[in-house]
């Protein structure tokens, strides 16, 4: 959004320029993430969860992985927080390619 409105005069935003700030950030996460990374990305998308690992907490702070702390909506309490994957991320090449690598394994596991 910030990238957005410094690219924009005047409101509203206009989709041109949300649709240059959408593939900034994305270059950004794709220039962030080394080949390592990918496939920890591709695990957590696949979890929801996210391994007390510094490397994870790394992609973390890198907002690579985000993390969720619902609420129940009936009666305002905690439920178990979740992680997934930035949604910038879920489009670029190199998850995709490491998604399909770790659902392959993940069959090939399975009876």
């Amino acid at each position: 959004m910030k990238t957005a409105l410094r690219r924009t005069s005047t409101l509203p935003i206009r989709p041109a320029a949300a649709q240059r700030a959408i593939a900034e950030l994305r270059e950004t996460f794709r220039k962030t993430v080394n080949d390592a990374e990918w496939a920890m990305l591709a695990s957590v998308y696949r979890t929801k969860q996210m391994p007390n690992d510094d490397a994870y907490r790394k992609l973390l702070f890198n907002r690579c992985i985000l993390e969720y702390h619902p609420l129940d909506a009936d009666s305002g309490q905690k439920l178990q927080p979740w992680q997934d994957v930035h949604p910038l991320i879920c489009d670029l090449e190199n998850f995709q390619a490491a998604l399909a690598t770790v659902e392959n394994a993940g069959q090939e596991g399975s009876p």
